[in-house]
């Protein structure tokens, strides 16, 4: 593992252990985690179509994050893992796309990478995020309720899903 991530296994580490109130959020980082340990093996091991392994292992979180979620700041991670299949759906075509001209030059592996660690930490902000609006909106509650509740409008919330799974409308 190089030092970034190094660095983002430390971080959701201590997110993890932080969302001792937050159970659903310990739940969403053990999925990522084992998404990103997967992926990440089996692009080590040199084996082909990595970027397709990827593209399934977190198509497979996107399915649980669809079937699962209840909260708003679960469908943000689901949107943030559609990004990261995305991106992997872009880098694994590169080259077609690059031939009919809708990708000038090829989809450079950095910045696939990058793409692709930027998820990661959109996950971990938007679940340290929903702590910290937890505490810091409950904390300043009692004495200083207007910021309390500017802090409940900024970061996404635990209103209620919208919109439930397909599989599940009464239509």
């Amino acid at each position: 593992m190089g030092f970034w991530q190094h660095v983002l296994a430390l971080a959701a580490g201590a997110i993890w252990a932080a969302c001792f109130g937050l159970p659903r959020g310990r739940r969403w980082i053990e999925v990522a985690a084992a998404s990103f340990v997967l992926s990440t093996a089996y692009a080590r091991t040199g084996w082909s179509s990595a970027p397709i392994f990827t593209l399934c292992c977190d198509a497979a979180v996107c399915l649980a994050l669809y079937a699962r979620a209840n909260t708003a700041w679960e469908i943000a991670i689901f949107n943030v893992f559609r990004l990261s299949l995305l991106l992997s759906l872009i880098y694994s075509m590169g080259d077609p796309l690059g031939q009919i001209g809708l990708l000038q030059g090829q989809f450079d592996h950095r910045m696939y990478v990058v793409g692709l660690e930027t998820c990661n930490w959109l996950v971990l902000l938007i679940i340290g995020g929903r702590l910290g609006r937890k505490g810091l909106a409950d904390g300043l509650a009692p004495s200083y309720p207007r910021l309390a509740a500017c802090v409940r409008n900024i970061i996404p919330g635990g209103a209620a899903r919208r919109k439930p799974p397909f599989w599940e409308s009464s239509q």
